[in-house]
């Protein structure tokens, strides 16, 4: 099991079906006065095999929490089997990490 705290920078290798992937945070949760209002957890995940291949981005929803001082924002924990739980249930909808074209999303529902 892997580091559970990912910087946003950092990029995360997975296997999942027999595809070799990487994965990497896109956004953390924040708040968006001038929009929708919250937005949630965004990760990308892309073919570790380096040729351009369709990505796959994973929005989960925004979780409320109580309020904390800026000085004490939370941390966001991402660990790889919650990202390979998702990657197979979006290749189970019908992502195909080896296709083409403009990345797929896939919206936790939880």
């Amino acid at each position: 099991m892997g580091m559970p705290i990912r910087p946003t920078h950092q990029k995360n290798i997975i296997e999942v079906n027999g595809y070799r992937l990487i994965w990497s945070i896109r956004h953390t949760p924040t708040w968006r006065p001038e929009g929708p209002g919250y937005d949630g957890l965004v990760l990308f995940v892309e073919s570790a095999a380096g040729a351009k291949r369709r990505g796959l981005v994973i929005e989960y929803p925004f979780q409320k929490r109580e309020r904390r001082p800026k000085q004490e924002r939370e941390k966001v924990i991402v660990r790889d089997e919650q990202v390979i739980k998702h990657v197979e249930q979006a290749i189970s909808e019908g992502w195909d990490p080896e296709s083409r074209g403009k990345p797929a999303f896939f919206v936790v529902e939880e």
